[in-house]
């Protein structure tokens, strides 16, 4: 039976995760040196049987909400890939989720479109598992969670700032009805519990401007923001 291992990837480390009865438990960490990469090599090598999932914690990628004709199959998936290819011209990891159609008589889709904008950074880790002929399932960035995340936590406000802090780092996500329009990651240079404070509470405000800037959001109005820690 294949066994299922979580990887877990920021600017520090790479962290392997194992899953059992539903629990992750850190199975191992890789430092993003040429000697955590031969650690994480060995790593692979007694790991034969497992199939990966990557999950990716960086603040290299882009986001676009763009809209396109109401289409079907192949004439949406041509029109999409070669909007990608538009907004991102040399990024190989990119996707594109829907976030619903207007209301118009036209039915137009509004899509988020997204990419990992520095393939450099993931080379050398997708090199040693493609060296290995380690199974990868999939690979994920963080914000493409959020929705999920939203619906666990029982949020269902209209707009939503969600704020998550991690890898000594602030996320900042925006999300409307529930689906991710906008994230980034801002890394946070103070270390006291006041410092980081401060810091997350200018980063929420900044990002309070984008929906108001796109018009989705009126700048009068307060609207929720939600802050996890992951102690």
């Amino acid at each position: 039976m294949r066994r299922r291992r979580l990887l877990y990837l920021s600017a520090q480390q790479m962290t392997a995760y194992r899953r059992q009865r539903g629990i992750l438990s850190e199975e191992a960490s890789f430092a993003q040196t040429e000697a955590g990469l031969a650690e994480f090599a060995s790593y692979l090598a007694g790991q034969r049987r497992a199939v990966f999932t990557l999950l990716a914690n960086v603040g290299d990628e882009a986001f676009q909400v763009e809209t396109i004709p109401f289409l079907r199959g192949a004439d949406r998936s041509a029109i999409i890939t070669r909007k990608l290819g538009q907004l991102f011209f040399n990024a190989q990891l990119t996707t594109a989720l829907s976030l619903g159609y207007e209301k118009s008589r036209r039915k137009d889709e509004r899509i988020l479109l997204a990419a990992l904008t520095n393939p450099s950074f993931f080379a050398p880790w997708l090199a040693a598992m493609a060296t290995a002929e380690a199974a990868l399932a999939g690979l994920y960035s963080l914000p493409l969670l959020a929705p999920l995340f939203l619906k666990r936590l029982a949020i269902a406000d209209e707009h939503c700032l969600l704020l998550t802090f991690q890898d000594q780092s602030v996320r900042q996500t925006y999300l409307a009805h529930g689906k991710l329009q906008f994230s980034r990651l801002t890394p946070l240079h103070q270390s006291s519990l006041v410092g980081a404070a401060q810091g997350i509470s200018s980063e929420a405000l900044r990002l309070q401007q984008y929906p108001v800037s796109q018009r989705v959001l009126d700048g009068r109005k307060r609207g929720p923001a939600d802050l996890r820690h992951p102690a």
